[in-house]
């Protein structure tokens, strides 16, 4: 009797707890399709948000790609001619850093689940707490509007500009400093109104200073239309521009170092304004521009400028 008695308990348990496990398994499944429910219309939502945020952060690593680039040029230390050439590049560059947006954080997206049949009861009761939780989250959830991807076209465009300017400025710079004798010559001899070069030579150097210590490296005279040069008193060939001197145009001085530059550029200034007075002279680079006292000063400061410009052209 008292087996009999065990046996019906034991049915009666067995029956029980399988009657718990079904509603479990019942209770997963409906919490589950629900929740899959759920995921697919939040998701639809979702997913397009995120793929706008990446946008932005694409668009953001863009830009800043293109500043990063820009700052390592001016890391280079390198002295451009034109020192506003760095304070353009600069502004350029806050410009874009401050046009740049804030990239909002991507939203969490959601998976499928399913309900294995095999899950034990603990089991199916904590996925039916777990999808129920976040069913509510995703229907609850109030989406922000969708950022727009931002457009730095002009940022861009105004930092690849300032920066080739810049870069062009320091290429201008090398261009004048301690330059050869060819370079000067294949430069000035664009210029309309110069008609006839000669470079110095030790063996034939009115001033005596090429290559000496404190002298000029070279030595460039020319011939300037703008100069009658029948006017002229020469002490030598006329038909010879360095025995005619800057009367007959000009000269360009190259020396190894400003100083170098500096240093002759104060010996002619004590001559401005006498009658031993030979001409305008202006330093560029390491060079000393002079041009002719026969000149008016207009035409010396544009045949100047027209040196100059001459000199520090970057060609691409």
């Amino acid at each position: 009797m008292k087996k009999m008695f065990s046996f019906i308990l034991i049915a009666t348990l067995a029956l029980s707890l399988t009657a718990c496990s079904n509603k479990a398994l019942d209770e997963a499944n409906t919490a589950v399709e629900t929740y899959n429910t759920a995921v697919a219309a939040y998701n639809e939502k979702a997913e397009p948000y995120n793929e706008a945020v990446k946008a932005v952060v694409a668009a953001n690593d863009e830009l800043q790609k293109e500043i990063d680039g820009c700052q390592e040029v001016i890391n280079a230390g390198e002295e451009p001619y034109d020192p506003e050439t760095l304070e353009a590049l600069k502004a350029a560059m806050a410009e874009a850093s401050d046009a740049k947006v804030a990239a909002p954080e991507e939203l969490d997206v959601y998976e499928t689940v399913s309900v294995s049949e095999n899950a034990k009861k603990a089991e199916l009761e904590e996925l039916t707490a777990k999808v129920t939780a976040d069913t509510e989250t995703m229907t609850n959830f109030s989406f922000p509007e969708t950022p727009e991807k931002p457009d730095y076209t002009s940022n861009i465009t105004g930092l690849s500009e300032a920066k080739q300017i810049y870069e062009d400025s320091i290429q201008s710079l090398k261009q004048i400093t301690a330059p050869t004798d060819d370079f000067v010559i294949e430069r000035i001899q664009t210029i309309d109104t110069i008609t006839a070069i000669a470079p110095v030579t030790e063996d034939h150097d009115p001033n005596g200073k090429l290559n000496k210590q404190g002298g000029y490296t070279g030595c460039i005279y020319f011939r300037d239309s703008q100069v009658d040069q029948s006017q002229l008193y020469v002490d030598g060939d006329p038909n010879d521009v360095i025995d005619v001197g800057t009367q007959g145009g000009g000269a360009i001085e190259i020396y190894r170092t400003v100083e170098e530059a500096q240093a002759r550029d104060a010996y002619l200034a004590g001559f401005d304004g006498t009658a031993f007075t030979s001409g305008s002279h202006y330093i560029k680079g390491t060079c000393l521009i002079r041009t002719s006292d026969e000149l008016n000063g207009t035409q010396q400061l544009e045949l100047t400028e027209k040196i100059t410009q001459a000199l520090i052209k970057v060609e691409h």
